[in-house]
């Protein structure tokens, strides 16, 4: 325990630093404290009764910049990406930093590196850095792209197509030609979002495109180099496997409570364990974790924006208890991005939470999104990769357990996940029924597991062959009353076609057919009491 003395040192150096803005002054001020301490420093009450998380939150979006701050303009450095789900509409999703994020990411990493791990001191970046997210997720055509890049005298541009990183001049929507960006040549619009804390979104006008500076290429350069030490970590510093014995050992049963967070999925689950007198041990925990992504935030969609307007919470102080793992299913953000709304103290500290997830890939078009995030995890020793199937519990009169991970092969995100059977019960994610494997319902010498009541209906009910529908869950389902849960929100996947909706009716009648009662999150009418029940 650090001593009070000590604090209050911290505190001075913490006080008469605040309100430096020397970005990179503020970022290495030393604190006299050890990296050893850091956990201690954030268990401390003093720490958190002087400095709240709103408070810690605001000072780190003022470093990192996101939005205008009065500015006309701003430049942003972009990364484009196709957003797959949506290839023919045209939607693409920009990886996104600023000049500040850029610096600061470097910063904190260049500190963590492991040739720095016997470093005696603690940066301010040490106690504001968390995961956070910056994108720009826009709609319209390759070539309406390629008409904002800059070109010379010589009326010569460069190459823009998906990969590439480029300087992206935005503006504020709406104030000169009253948001109509029909008034405005060479415009495209788009949506800005950050999350640090609670997520913010800001509706802006891409105005310019043209090539990256050195410097910028350099210090992402840097930086790339930095994080990639970190991925040499992975196996030595991350939390060992029997972390998951100790989740899901001597459970005696277990409940699940499926959130409604409007197009995304959440989903809480509560183990009691072994029972001592009259007292019993529970372990919570989420699998999966998601809020909407921007397209899919509309004002109106009041399921969705009350749990974004106090996202930490309504995620975290459910009734089930505060979660103490993560398991992520697959690595799309509407399963995970909840993540960056939590507070500091899910993140430092003893009582920090442990991710479970699937190695990511990184080739997906996804992976430059979720890149910062994953570095961070596995630099704090907070992730498990799973790479294998785990097996736990008698299943003759304990609750049963299987995580495995699925078709470790495939280049899509969506089957390169995590699949979780609870008794009963089976959580998918966004898993086609293709890909679904035997082994999921078989005990190790081949035998069928008992049959599944519930089911998450996989990928949020999207389209898939009802024939092949029924050929994956006839022969699981059990005969008794059976609950199949939807989660679904808002979104813009359909675009007139009743095919990509999601959900599509097909589906849900598919499982209406098979004697499932089928619940969709969004349907306001049913109590959210109904998304509960006993795995």
């Amino acid at each position: 325990m650090l001593d009070v003395r000590v604090l209050n040192r911290v505190f001075d150096v913490i006080d008469q630093n605040w309100e430096n803005n020397n970005l990179i002054e503020f970022c290495h001020c030393r604190l006299p404290l050890n990296p050893e301490q850091l956990e201690e420093l954030w268990d401390s009450p003093q720490f958190k009764e002087r400095y709240s998380e709103e408070q810690l939150s605001r000072k780190f979006k003022s470093i990192l910049n996101p939005f205008f701050n009065g500015q006309e303009q701003k430049e942003i450095y972009c990364k484009v990406e196709v957003d797959n789900s949506e290839p023919e509409n045209g939607r693409y999703s920009l990886f996104a930093i600023t000049k500040e994020m850029l610096e600061a990411d470097t910063a904190y990493y260049e500190t963590e590196m492991p040739g720095n791990i016997n470093r005696n001191y603690l940066s301010m970046l040490d106690l504001l850095y968390k995961p956070y997210l910056y994108e720009l997720v826009f709609k319209c055509s390759m070539n309406e792209l390629i008409s904002l890049v800059t070109r010379d005298e010589n009326n010569r541009g460069f190459d823009l197509y998906p990969g590439v990183w480029c300087k992206v001049t935005i503006e504020p929507a709406g104030d000169d030609n009253g948001g109509d960006i029909r008034n405005a040549p060479r415009r495209v619009e788009g949506t800005l979002w950050y999350s640090a804390s609670r997520p913010e979104y800001e509706t802006v006008l891409i105005s310019e495109i043209s090539k990256v500076d050195q410097s910028f290429a350099n210090t992402y350069q840097q930086l790339e180099l930095y994080q990639n030490d970190i991925d040499n970590c992975i196996d030595s510093n991350r939390v060992k496997h029997d972390y998951l014995d100790k989740l899901f050992c001597n459970v005696r049963r277990s409940r699940i409570k499926v959130m409604r967070v409007g197009q995304a999925n959440a989903i809480i689950v509560s183990n009691v364990c072994r029972i001592t007198g009259n007292a019993s041990e529970k372990r919570v925990f989420a699998f999966d974790l998601g809020l909407p992504t921007p397209g899919n935030v509309i004002e109106n969609d009041k399921v969705a924006t009350g749990i974004i307007d106090d996202a930490d919470d309504k995620l975290m102080e459910n009734t089930y208890g505060r979660p103490e793992a993560l398991i992520i299913s697959h690595w799309h953000s509407d399963h995970f991005n909840g993540i960056y709304v939590l507070h500091r103290d899910m993140f430092f500290g003893t009582n920090r939470m442990i991710v479970i997830a699937p190695r990511y890939i990184v080739n997906d078009d996804n992976y430059e999104l979720t890149n910062r995030l994953i570095k961070f995890l596995i630099n704090k020793g907070s992730i498990i990769f799973v790479d294998d199937v785990f097996e736990y519990g008698d299943r003759s009169n304990k609750c049963y357990y299987r995580l495995m991970r699925v078709n470790e092969r495939n280049e899509n995100y969506n089957e390169n996940c995590l699949m979780l059977r609870i008794n009963k019960t089976l959580l998918a994610g966004d898993c086609e029924y293709y890909a679904w494997p035997a082994k999921l319902f078989e005990d190790n010498s081949g035998n069928n597991v008992k049959k599944v009541n519930n089911i998450i209906i996989p990928h949020h009910a999207a389209y898939y062959n009802t024939q092949g529908i029924l050929n994956c869950i006839t022969p699981i389902m059990s005969s008794t009353p059976k609950l199949a849960i939807a989660c679904v929100g808002h979104n813009t996947y359909g675009d007139g076609n009743p095919l990509r909706d999601h959900p599509v009716q097909s589906v849900l009648v598919a499982y209406d057919h098979e004697n499932f009662d089928v619940l969709c999150t969004n349907n306001t009418n049913i109590a959210s009491a109904n998304f509960a029940f006993e795995a």
